[in-house]
């Protein structure tokens, strides 16, 4: 895990991402290189977690090419093995050499046989081509900027830009309109600045080097999509597989030469990574480390269900508890590390998480990000997989689903009802949309920059589309964010690509069915988590106590929300935010993420100060 730099002019200047390194210096505290090699300059700052040694350290070049990587091939002892069978030779064991090796063999097919997170840039001297690519689902950040002289340039943090000749920041309003209307950012290409934009998840650029200076940005195209697949086994043997590709995930994503831990909230998703690891390591003389986030919310606290499944498996536990006062102190730089405005203060209880795990001295922390996503995790599922039987009028099915639901408790009353009701009457849309979206905090510039989004029509279309444009992109952006500040690798387990493809080939009712969410992921738990765990009905993930702190709490914290309220006036309604923030206050609203966006946009434009 790693930060690269690169741009690709007739005569790049090295001083150039010598500085771009110097701005990311925590992405990589271990080692810096850069070479320029002909019409394209590399930069690289090390986090060293495999290889630990000078073989490791890059730019890596080979006698045709030059390299720069950032993430992990987890599957590299594999794939250095069928090399050697081939005839490669290598001088030590990372997985960068083993990206140069693969590129010789099978040239850009070799991204088809990676299983990892990476971003990288590789100029293959001999076809005189730069080649930029980054894995499947987008786990590894990579953007790219063209200044006004041609100058093209690549970065892990869009804050690596602004060191170069040229930069100018600009607020992009399609981007910023979406962010305060719905709380998405990162969709697609997109990012928050003007002009910049990030090569899409399981896409890549193929640059000839004869083309340089470029007279326009370059565009990626799609090295992997996502296959449409079903499986037509059963209940039981969907189990089994579920169970054989999760522990194999597992497996090798505990490939390090460096201390392994794992975030643990408490929910399903991480205390089955943690138990897995738990069963993996047994015999071990290894022990595994866990990290958690309480809540000053009692109703909200989850460290009691964490604490148990840490005894559980073995594992030494350590914990914190965010303070509102500590976030007001510390969001500056938090916005200034994120690049971009996130979406609730539950990312600052990540980066306390992290930040904990960096002072006990573990580098490499798994954590649960994308299980949601393919396993119909949230209550927009239910929703949607009752509208469906609905518009199929299978109201007997309806009936008995709706029930179970009611039975299992797994969401409210008033959600199932308004859930469903909610499309067939336009009044009440409407009182959602005003309550729940943003779009009332928009002035009509801000409104007519809205891009347009369509509501999904079922289930499977709402998890693809959160896997890929949505949901999951953004909680990567941070996550990435918040681990690196830290110098701290996250790694992913459900996001391997043979999971990813599996799960999204199951029956819906596999994933979803009275009221039971990530069924596969259950059953293969049962007997080896807690029941409490196991049969979790509500979801919070690491959950701040953020509206005691508005009405009760923090003496900083609430001040700082209502300056920075008025940051932006000239983007957002001023007198409509204001009213949201008395509203909340007095509890005629309940609790949304909708100040906290405007918190969090203020914050961003005072940590990069960018025009409109």
């Amino acid at each position: 895990m790693c930060g690269i730099s690169a741009i690709l002019c007739p005569a790049p200047d090295a001083s150039l991402v010598a500085a771009m390194n110097d701005i990311i210096v925590h992405r990589g505290p271990d080692g810096s290189g850069i070479c320029v090699d002909g019409q394209v300059a590399l930069g690289h700052r090390r986090l060293a977690i495999v290889e630990l040694s000078e073989a490791g350290a890059q730019p890596m070049l080979d006698g045709s090419a030059a390299l720069v990587f950032n993430g992990e091939i987890y599957n590299h002892d594999e794939l250095r093995d069928e090399l050697r069978r081939l005839g490669f030779t290598f001088r030590g064991h990372s997985d960068t050499e083993v990206i140069l090796g693969a590129y010789q063999a099978w040239g850009i097919d070799c991204l088809q046989r990676f299983n990892g997170m990476f971003a990288f840039i590789l100029h293959d001297r001999r076809r005189r081509r730069i080649v930029a690519a980054r894995d499947r689902y987008g786990i590894k950040p990579l953007y790219l900027w063209r200044s006004p002289a041609g100058l093209l340039a690549f970065a892990s943090e869009i804050k690596q830009f602004s060191v170069l000749p040229g930069w100018s920041p600009a607020v992009d309003p399609a981007a910023a309109a979406r962010f305060i209307a719905s709380g998405i950012l990162d969709d697609g290409d997109m990012s928050f600045f003007s002009g910049v934009r990030q090569v899409p998840g399981g896409s890549l650029l193929d640059i000839d080097e004869t083309d340089l200076p470029l007279a326009r940005m370059p565009q990626p195209r799609p090295w992997y999509v996502l296959p449409q697949a079903s499986f037509d086994g059963g209940f039981d043997e969907a189990v089994a597989e579920f169970n054989r590709l999760f522990t194999d995930s597992v497996r090798l994503q505990n490939r390090a030469d460096v201390a392994v831990g794992s975030c643990l909230s408490g929910g399903l998703d991480s205390s089955s990574i943690v138990t897995t690891v738990s069963e993996l390591r047994s015999g071990s003389s290894k022990v595994q480390h866990t990290f958690t986030a309480a809540s000053e919310d009692a109703r909200l606290d989850e460290s009691s269900l964490a604490r148990l499944v840490a005894v559980r498996a073995g594992a030494e536990a350590a914990f914190c508890t965010p303070s509102g006062d500590e976030l007001a102190r510390i969001l500056p730089h938090m916005a200034w590390h994120q690049d971009e405005p996130f979406g609730s203060s539950s990312i600052f209880a990540q980066w306390e998480v992290f930040r904990l795990a960096a002072a006990s001295g573990v580098k490499v922390i798994l954590d649960g990000q994308g299980a949601d996503e393919m396993l119909f995790g949230y209550h927009r599922y239910q929703e949607l997989a009752f509208r469906q039987l609905a518009a199929d009028r299978r109201w007997s099915e309806l009936l008995r689903q709706f029930a179970a639901v009611r039975r299992r408790g797994s969401l409210p009353l008033r959600s199932l009802v308004f859930g469903l009701l909610r499309p067939l009457l336009p009044a009440a849309d409407a009182a959602y949309s005003r309550r729940h979206s943003g779009r009332f905090l928009l002035r009509p510039d801000g409104l007519a920059a809205l891009p347009a989004s369509p509501s999904p029509a079922s289930p499977a279309e709402l998890s693809r589309r959160q896997l890929l444009n949505d949901n999951l992109p953004m909680l990567l952006h941070w996550e990435d964010r918040n681990s690196m500040a830290h110098g701290i690798e996250a790694r992913v387990p459900f996001l391997d690509h043979r999971l990813v493809e599996f799960a999204l080939s199951l029956p819906d009712d596999f994933k979803l069915a009275a009221g039971v969410s990530k069924r596969v992921l259950r059953e293969s738990m049962r007997g080896r988590l807690p029941e409490e765990v196991r049969d979790r009905r509500d979801k919070l993930g690491f959950a701040t106590a953020e509206l005691k702190w508005l009405r009760q709490g923090s003496a900083s914290f609430r001040p700082y929300v209502e300056a920075a309220l008025e940051t932006a006036p000239q983007f957002f309604d001023a007198a409509a935010a204001r009213h949201l923030w008395k509203d909340t206050l007095a509890g005629s609203r309940g609790f949304t993420f909708l100040p906290w966006r405007l918190v969090s946009f203020g914050a961003w434009l005072r940590a990069f100060n960018p025009r409109f």
